[in-house]
């Protein structure tokens, strides 16, 4: 297996113990927050990018990625506050027996489709952006598990 399948597999795992650890309400808030989050800053990055354009000296496709990006984080740890806040309203649920663990087996799997779609999103911006001869396609078209 290509060295960069198991960076993948083990980014993928990062936001399954992430699921697992938090529970399911605060992995739907943070799959909420990355859907939202690639919604609305593909709908207003140009709009950022025009009233801030004089910052980037220039570098319009720099200047394009950096507002897209700080547009999504500030959508998704947003997203993410919220629905953090409703898991401690919740958490007086969790003296029902097995509930917690429930919380976070589904919170698991919310994980690993939020690592699929996180993942996939970043595979399909940074294919875009280098050539067909670079080392980056090189390792995509070497990869397993991008395929899927």
């Amino acid at each position: 297996m290509p060295i960069f399948d198991l960076i993948l597999l083990f980014i993928l795992a990062g936001f399954v113990f992430y699921g697992l650890f938090f529970g399911f309400i605060r992995t739907i808030g943070s799959l909420t927050g990355v859907i939202l989050g690639v919604f609305i800053a593909k709908r207003f990055y140009l709009v950022i990018f025009n009233l801030l354009n004089n910052l980037f000296f220039g570098f319009n496709v720099v200047g394009k990625i950096v507002c897209f990006f700080v547009l999504f984080l500030l959508v998704y740890y947003l997203i993410g506050f919220v629905f953090s806040l409703l898991d401690k309203a919740l958490n007086i649920l969790s003296i029902i027996p097995f509930l917690k663990i429930i919380n976070r087996l589904m919170g698991a799997i919310f994980g690993f489709i939020e690592g699929g779609l996180v993942l996939g999103l970043i595979l399909h911006v940074m294919t875009g952006y280098f050539s067909k001869n670079s080392l980056f396609t090189s390792l995509l078209n070497s990869s397993q598990i991008t395929p899927f």
